[in-house]
């Protein structure tokens, strides 16, 4: 599959806001290639990348296929639970659909928001996780000791 070179659509402050990105946040970015990850920068001022989602105020989860945003929500979704803002960036072409992504996260328990474009090749959907009770009885979201004790 071949991704288009990532041009940014508008400025990075531009793009910043539009993923309610703020001051000393720290943002957790994964997937994606090094260019993908240019399209957040600058960060706000005193923003900061971290290494682990649980410490994360903001994230951006980058994937190009459907197995790769499987692999990245089954891993990351359940630390980022407490983040302000979770970004799910897929690139616009006919391999990884918005209409997925939208499946693969209400699969884990979480609700797809609004879209906002991150360049003339990348979107980016905002995800929110549901209620503690709606996402533990979603599939994929409980721990594999609890399935089998049914």
């Amino acid at each position: 599959m071949s991704v288009e070179q990532a041009e940014p659509a508008e400025s990075a402050e531009d793009v910043s806001r539009r993923l309610h990105l703020e001051p000393g946040d720290a943002v957790f970015v994964i997937g994606g290639t090094p260019e993908e990850h240019q399209l957040l920068e600058p960060l706000p001022d005193g923003a900061g990348k971290v290494d682990a989602a649980a410490d994360a105020d903001a994230a951006v989860l980058f994937a190009a296929v459907l197995e790769d945003l499987e692999i990245l929500l089954d891993q990351k979704l359940i630390p980022l639970t407490a983040a302000r803002a979770v970004w799910v960036g897929y690139p616009v072409d006919d391999e990884l659909t918005r209409p997925a992504v939208d499946a693969a996260v209400r699969d884990r328990g979480w609700e797809p928001g609004v879209e906002t474009t991150l360049s003339d090749a990348w979107r980016a959907v905002l995800v929110v996780p549901r209620s503690a009770e709606d996402r533990l009885s979603a599939p994929g979201s409980r721990p594999a000791d609890d399935a089998d004790e049914e």
